[in-house]
């Protein structure tokens, strides 16, 4: 009987040996890993979450898109004119048809326009300026923002980390890669952007973007692609 016993115990040490032997096998192999792809660690990934990674520099004088886009942008400015009303917060704003301009800082929400208009603007801004008047909320809040319809706008200016996950579409223009190494002169062909992050700016019938991008492809006589 005791003999049992103890094939027993020396099978149960044998166990704890092998489970403490793997659990040190992870960790070295945790630590190899990390150590190979110079800090980029498991808890780096998960800091960055989503987050795409956008290096290649890029600049972009072009004619403009249709486009959506939502987020936190520290500033959007905004000249326009519509016979229509802006809400901010509780407060109804009366916009001329002709010149408006108006800020919003540290804004969360959405946005969406054309070449002509502001389609849809819904969201939270904690500082709002309407022709020259300043608005805030009274306590660490923010305040609701909208448009009742569509405004035609002259100047578009939105700062900063955009993020614009595809863009495609026929266009014109010029456009920089890597602080100017690569110059392209575009006329009528189809642009491909993914995962730009930047600032977007909209003045004089020209769309500019300022930032980083993943990769690029122009589709025209010849096929050309930039990519990280």
């Amino acid at each position: 009987m005791s003999h049992g016993g103890g094939e027993v115990m020396h099978h149960e040490n044998h166990h704890s040996r092998l489970i403490i032997f793997s659990i040190f096998i992870a960790i070295l192999a945790f630590l190899i890993v990390t150590s190979f792809y110079d800090g980029a660690s498991l808890t780096g990934n998960f800091i960055n979450g989503d987050r795409p990674n956008s290096t290649t520099k890029f600049y972009a004088e072009l004619t403009s898109p249709n486009l959506d886009i939502k987020g936190s942008f520290e500033k959007i400015e905004i000249r326009g004119g519509s016979d229509s009303f802006f809400y901010v917060g509780d407060q109804k704003f009366r916009l001329s048809s002709t010149k408006n301009y108006i800020i919003l800082e540290n804004y969360t929400g959405e946005m969406s326009f054309n070449p002509e208009n502001i389609k849809n603007l819904e969201g939270k801004a904690l500082k709002v300026t309407v022709n020259g008047i300043v608005m805030e909320p009274n306590e660490k809040d923010s305040l609701k923002v909208s448009f009742d319809k569509e405004l035609r706008y002259s100047f578009l200016n939105i700062e900063s980390e955009v993020l614009v996950e595809k863009m495609f579409y026929s266009s014109s223009g010029i456009i920089r890669i890597n602080n100017g190494k690569n110059v392209f002169n575009i006329e009528d062909e189809n642009i491909g952007v993914k995962n730009f992050i930047g600032s977007l700016r909209i003045e004089n019938d020209k769309f500019k973007m300022n930032g980083s991008i993943e990769s690029m492809e122009i589709q025209g006589q010849n096929k050309i692609l930039v990519s990280q």
